[in-house]
């Protein structure tokens, strides 16, 4: 699921279509393993906690290069963010190497 998240952003982002719903039911995060910010009751509550720079700590067992990837679209300055394509790439790299190993 991460992947096609990643891949309708490049899309919108490639089309210069700007979106501005991205929530816990549609962003990148933690979501393989449970819904991010999964204890919050509100969409409002998620955002005043963001706001105030704070962030999910990760689960236990999400493999260090999500992390790492995930923590990196969380940066408070934009220009420091990857952008949708470098996400899709990464998370090709990601999966790639996941199957490898399962084989």
């Amino acid at each position: 699921m991460t992947k096609e998240i990643a891949s309708g952003l490049s899309f919108l982002h490639n089309h210069n279509i700007i979106h501005r719903d991205l929530s816990r039911s549609n962003s990148l995060g933690n979501f393989k393993w449970k819904p991010p910010y999964q204890s919050f009751n509100s969409v409002d509550c998620i955002a005043v906690h963001v706001f105030q720079g704070k962030r999910e700590t990760p689960i236990e067992g999400t493999p260090q290069a999500y992390v790492n990837l995930y923590t990196k679209c969380w940066d408070e300055d934009p220009h420091k963010r990857p952008d949708a394509v470098s996400v899709l790439k990464t998370l090709d790299l990601f999966l790639t190497n996941e199957m490898s190993e399962m084989s």
